[in-house]
């Protein structure tokens, strides 16, 4: 089974869009964050 987890090649490259997906959710919560902030700031 190539999951994950395997010993391939690319082991570099599914690293790598593992921590682009991580910051995204990162980048996406934060964004959600600051509209929360922005919208409690305006009343």
């Amino acid at each position: 089974m190539a999951g994950f987890w395997s010993r391939e090649k690319n082991d570099s490259q599914t690293l790598a869009d593992l921590i682009r997906g991580l910051q995204h959710s990162v980048n996406a919560a934060m964004e959600m964050v600051e509209t929360r902030n922005v919208e409690l700031l305006g009343r």
